[in-house]
């Protein structure tokens, strides 16, 4: 009896110890993948922060140029059509500016040429297509 107590008890604390190592194994496996996770939101936060980071400096960019006098200048010319001492303010009808839009200026290349620009500006200045009155040596 002895000799299948010992068996038995032997079993016992076999059995025991794996419950025990299955324990710390479950534990360790687990603890590894929350570090994992872990690691990846710290990775996605670092990445959110330099966006952001970016951002903040586009925008302080903006605010010092919108505190320049630059800015001031072409704000008060463009809203306030305010013009400097000898200057000449030239407002351009919308009608012209339809005119032009509409007259598609690009040449096959995408670019505008000299000729279709002297024309644009001959039709607007003149309100038709005047340039045949001007002889231009290029």
């Amino acid at each position: 009896m002895s000799e299948n107590s010992t068996e038995l008890t032997s079993k016992k604390y076999l059995l025991i110890s794996v419950v025990i190592g299955g324990f710390f194994v479950f534990n360790l496996v687990r603890l590894v993948f929350l570090n994992i996770q872990k690691q990846q939101t710290i990775q996605a936060r670092k990445t959110e922060v330099a966006l952001l980071e970016d951002q903040v400096a586009e925008l302080q960019n903006r605010a010092s140029y919108y505190s320049t006098d630059e800015y001031l200048e072409r704000e008060a010319r463009d809203r306030l059509q305010l013009v400097k001492p000898n200057e000449t303010l030239v407002i351009i009808p919308d009608s012209a500016k339809t005119q032009i839009q509409n007259s598609n200026p690009k040449t096959t290349t995408g670019t505008i040429t000299e000729q279709n620009m002297l024309k644009l500006w001959a039709s607007l200045l003149f309100g038709g297509d005047e340039l045949k009155r001007f002889v231009f040596d290029f």
